[in-house]
């Protein structure tokens, strides 16, 4: 009789525990997929209270469940706060628009919410207005209607003129003239030049160059009354003008100032010194065909 007794005693503990356990947790409800005022319904309606994180997911729809933290079917205290991650949908990525027109490039960056600007830089490898790269770079994760830096070809950096004309000043005399332009600058360099007045000895001058520096000085203008000029450098090989003597140097003209890219006629005027120690000018006309 004491057993049976006892044994009850232990079954009723054993209920009294179990109520008491069962009372006071919850099990975490299957909301994976579900919407996320779903979620938070149920989860609300097991006395769990939610909480929100947001992320990214390539598997699950904008606005669904992704996962929570406790893991569905886990036990916890009721009141227990539980993580529900709801999908931001696919990572957006800044598309690939690599060697597209400008026009193709801004609809496949605005039809993905992104906002495209357009700057320019040179490329020898991609043809001109076509996309050479963007920033941030193609395959990135941007956020929506983030700004997008395009950037278009202006076509290669050196490019060389196909025929080049120099009509130089009396007395001048000149081997060869190869012209380039090199990104924003017009580089011309003459060979075999030299400047005299018949003496084979006579020392007619020299470039006007007071800080013995290579430099040359003077102006270029795009017309032949030298309105609107600009100042010009180069180089030079040997100082001294002597009858028959022959220069290589090299002028830099930059083409920003001169507001062209591709000029077809430039009027110089180099800075020399006379035999005299006078200054002096030497005029150049170069006329270029690209």
């Amino acid at each position: 009789m004491f057993n049976k007794k006892l044994s009850l005693f232990l079954l009723c503990i054993v209920l009294v525990c179990l109520c008491l356990v069962s009372c006071g947790s919850a099990k975490i409800p299957e909301i994976t997929n579900v919407d996320e005022m779903a979620a938070k319904n149920l989860l609300s309606s097991n006395r769990l209270i939610p909480a929100v994180v947001y992320e990214y997911s390539d598997d699950v729809a904008k606005g669904y469940t992704i996962k929570t933290e406790p893991a569905v079917g886990s036990s916890v205290e009721k009141d227990s706060v539980v993580t529900i991650y709801i999908s931001k949908g696919p990572q957006l990525r800044v598309p690939d628009v690599a060697n597209v027109d400008e026009e193709t490039a801004k609809k496949v960056l605005t039809s993905n919410q992104l906002i495209p600007t357009i700057t320019y830089e040179y490329s020898d490898t991609i043809i001109v207005g076509n996309v050479t790269r963007t920033e941030p770079e193609i395959g990135s994760v941007v956020e929506p209607n983030s700004k997008i830096t395009v950037y278009l070809s202006y076509g290669p950096s050196r490019v060389e003129a196909s025929n080049v004309i120099t009509d130089l000043d009396i007395g001048c005399w000149m081997g060869a003239c190869t012209v380039y332009r090199q990104v924003d600058t017009l580089y011309i360099d003459c060979s075999d030049f030299y400047y005299n007045y018949g003496s084979t000895m006579e020392l007619y001058g020299k470039w006007y160059d007071p800080n013995n520096s290579g430099k040359i000085s003077g102006i270029a203008s795009l017309t032949d009354n030298y309105y609107q000029s600009i100042a010009i450098s180069g180089k030079y090989t040997d100082s001294d003008f002597f009858g028959y003597n022959r220069h290589n140097f090299t002028i830099e003209v930059p083409l920003v100032e001169l507001n062209v890219d591709k000029p077809t006629r430039v009027y110089i005027l180099i800075d020399i010194l006379d035999c005299h120690n006078h200054p002096d000018k030497i005029e150049f006309i170069i006329t270029i065909s690209w």
